[in-house]
């Protein structure tokens, strides 16, 4: 089906840009653990909050590693454009100080477990370590909704030492963030694909730095706010209707 090039730049920019939805899965089951709790009868239950010694997991006296992930019961929309997955744990060193300690994030998906690179424990603070990934690490490509809902989180932790370990890692929170689009919110990276069956109204400013704005199938999209784009390539059978309040001026030149 022809398709027609547009150019579509907008004068102004009066508000700041809105342009993707974020939510937080915290755990709420275990999956597979090896750490050791305390303050609470179950792994998940030591790491879904922030609440330092009051709870927190730890490896174990025997020198290595100690992974654990945990499911969580966030479900996002099945039309959700993910644009990326951040793993987040905090975490400390505990013990005599002899000997470093390091963290690492991990996530799983499916059978396969995916691990950052190894962050030195502080012995003072739980400190923030994370990971995102802006696509699945078990395909390379954009994340699927399958994946993120059915994904796995948490952490591998270290235990050091000589012959038993004098040095651990405590681990008190852990939680993903996952950032998406809906059809009629752009993703935050990449073009913005939007099917023109879905209707969708424009209240919210959206940007698309360097990126391009598709618009096939059939139905209308109503803008009602400012978007900036390179470029817009739009289907004949989608109806791109124009209500920029004044001072919001939109200029289309045919390519």
């Amino acid at each position: 089906m022809k398709k027609l090039m547009f150019l579509l730049v907008f004068v102004f920019l009066l508000f700041p840009s809105v342009m993707a939805k974020t939510v937080t899965l915290l755990p709420t089951s275990n999956d597979v653990v090896s750490a050791l709790p305390y303050g609470e009868s179950t792994n998940w239950q030591c790491t879904d909050d922030d609440n330092g010694d009051t709870s927190y997991v730890e490896s174990r006296s025997n020198i290595g590693w100690w992974a654990d992930t945990y499911g969580h019961s966030i479900i996002i929309p099945e039309d959700a454009n993910i644009s990326n997955v951040t793993i987040n744990i905090e975490v400390k060193a505990v013990g005599s100080g002899s000997k470093a300690t390091y963290s690492r994030t991990r996530i799983k998906i499916g059978a396969e477990a995916y691990e950052s690179e190894s962050f030195l424990n502080n012995y003072i603070l739980y400190w923030n370590k994370h990971k995102t990934y802006n696509t699945s690490p078990a395909t390379g490509l954009a994340w699927t909704v399958s994946e993120v809902n059915n994904l796995k989180i948490g952490g591998n932790f270290q235990s050091a030492g000589v012959f038993t370990a004098s040095d651990k890692t405590s681990c008190t929170y852990v939680w993903a963030v996952v950032t998406y689009g809906t059809p009629c919110i752009y993703g935050g990276s990449g073009d913005w694909n939007v099917n023109c069956s879905d209707n969708c109204v424009i209240t919210e400013d959206m940007i698309l730095p360097n990126n391009t704005l598709n618009l096939y199938g059939e139905g209308n999209f109503t803008i009602l706010a400012n978007i900036t784009a390179d470029k817009v390539i739009k289907e004949n059978t989608c109806q791109m209707i124009n209500k920029i309040n004044d001072g919001n001026s939109l200029i289309v030149k045919l390519g």
